[in-house]
């Protein structure tokens, strides 16, 4: 006998919570935060160390997309909007927005949901490879063309591809990102040193 619902008994509809909007509208508290799944949530402030090797992945992809023409690459965690309803915004360490997806010039001053052609991560030592695989999945299905998760422990880079097998590169070869961002090309040991 098939079962049926009442208003009683069917489950209760998820709320939105907060929205990328309301949030983008916040005041500035003490600590980073990221809206995940309609909630504020308190981030750790990263170190220097995350900082420096977050700035070096920054100068090369910088230097590569100002000689390339490719397109933007933005810093400081900014974040997009990468699940609706309810609402999540996240931001990558680095990431790459080709020009074909936003147009040289300013950067639109709101949370939009263009993914990044590349989202790079820094691995903190607080952080868990289950919640940076969690992040980097969400970034892939939001429409990213990779993840690069930079390991300052290991030296190592890790790329995610939406389609692709996953590629693990260590100290004495050299990073590429695949179709993600033709030609790019550095020495690992050079993001870490």
């Amino acid at each position: 006998m098939a079962s049926v619902l009442t208003e009683a008994t069917a489950p209760p509809a998820k709320s939105a919570g907060v929205t990328a909007s309301e949030y983008a509208d916040m005041p500035e508290g003490p600590n980073p935060t990221e809206l995940i799944e309609g909630e504020v949530v308190d981030l750790n402030l990263p170190t220097r160390r995350h900082g420096q090797v977050a700035g070096r992945a920054f100068r090369y992809l910088d230097r590569f997309c100002e000689e390339t023409d490719f397109g933007h690459v933005v810093i400081n965690d900014a974040g997009f909007l990468v699940e609706e309803d309810p609402d999540t915004v996240r931001g990558p360490d680095v990431q790459v927005i080709s020009y074909a997806k936003i147009p040289k010039g300013p950067l639109p001053d709101e949370y939009d949901d263009v993914p990044p052609d590349v989202a790079v991560e820094v691995r903190s030592r607080t952080d868990r490879w289950r919640g940076l695989m969690s992040k980097a999945t969400q970034f892939l299905d939001a429409g990213a063309g990779c993840v690069l998760v930079l390991d300052p422990d290991s030296a190592s880079a890790r790329v995610f591809y939406p389609d692709a097998p996953n590629e693990v590169f260590t100290s004495g070869q050299t990073l590429t990102l695949g179709d993600a961002l033709p030609g790019f090309e550095v020495a690992v040991a050079d993001l870490f040193a």
